[in-house]
């Protein structure tokens, strides 16, 4: 299972609950961190992996000042990516 990451993440994290996720890999690209991640078992009609997974990112590109109140920001991060 694979995912395209923004290319300007740093400190990725995964692990499941037993210690970390059989196998894993992530390449930074010219425009993308590619992840990806083999699970213990099968996810689809098998076995239930719960994993977790996280990363560092400079909030410039995520938090944006209101342009009426200075006062006030707004945070757009996705919290899910598309998974292969």
């Amino acid at each position: 299972m694979g995912t395209k990451l923004p290319q300007y993440i740093h400190g990725l994290y995964y692990y499941d609950y037993i210690g970390n996720i059989s196998t894993s890999a992530a390449e930074r690209l010219e425009d993308h961190v590619y992840f990806n991640i083999e699970p213990r078992f099968p996810i689809f009609g098998q076995w239930k992996t719960d994993w977790n997974q996280g990363y560092n990112m400079p909030s410039q590109y995520h938090l944006y000042k209101d342009m009426k109140d200075s006062s006030l920001h707004t945070l757009e991060v996705d919290y899910m990516h598309a998974y292969d």
